[in-house]
């Protein structure tokens, strides 16, 4: 019974690992796509006026 008690233990503290993670890797490249969509936007764009 010890072994399914660790095994479990273990088997959530990948999930939760992986997860924690996963969304932090997902959430740093939604910043920067939604940074590169407004690039063009602004005073700051560097685009010339004719």
């Amino acid at each position: 019974m010890n072994k399914w008690g660790i095994s479990a233990i273990l088997y959530l503290l990948l999930v939760i690992g992986g997860y924690t993670v996963y969304s932090e890797v997902f959430q740093n490249n939604k910043d920067k796509s939604a940074e590169a969509k407004n690039a063009g936007h602004g005073h700051e764009s560097g685009a010339k006026k004719d």
